[in-house]
């Protein structure tokens, strides 16, 4: 019996669409001129968020599971470690993300990245038994 991620990717499919739809908002084409002093920091955190669900992808295509279980703990504990850093000073992650809230819920990702890597992990045990 196949392992179902249908759940975790599909929230990990609405956190990617969601950030690409913060990172919009400071496109040229956006019509608010506030945010370009933040841009590329935001833009920074905010893309780099998004570029380690390749190797999920590959991982789960390839039924790699243990792979799996690694890269969701590795995204959960960089978000974690991105949380804690001061809000207050304006080149933190956790500044870009508070300020880009209304789009991108690192929380949220986090508990997902953490049940598919729970999920990847007993399908290991699984296999070994």
């Amino acid at each position: 019996m196949g392992i179902n991620y249908t759940d975790e990717l599909a929230s990990l499919v609405l956190f990617a669409g969601n950030t690409a739809l913060a990172i919009r908002q400071y496109s040229a084409y956006s019509a608010d001129a506030t945010h370009a002093s933040r841009a590329a920091r935001d833009v920074r955190w905010l893309s780099d968020s998004l570029h380690n669900f390749e190797a999920i992808g590959r991982s789960v295509l390839q039924a790699n599971h243990a792979h799996v279980a690694f890269m969701a703990g590795l995204l959960a504990e960089q978000f974690q470690k991105h949380l804690q850093t001061d809000p207050s000073d304006p080149e933190s992650p956790a500044a870009a993300f508070k300020r880009n809230a209304r789009y991108v819920d690192l929380h949220a990702v986090i508990e997902t990245l953490l049940n598919l890597q729970a999920k990847a992990a007993a399908a290991v045990e699984e296999a070994t038994v």
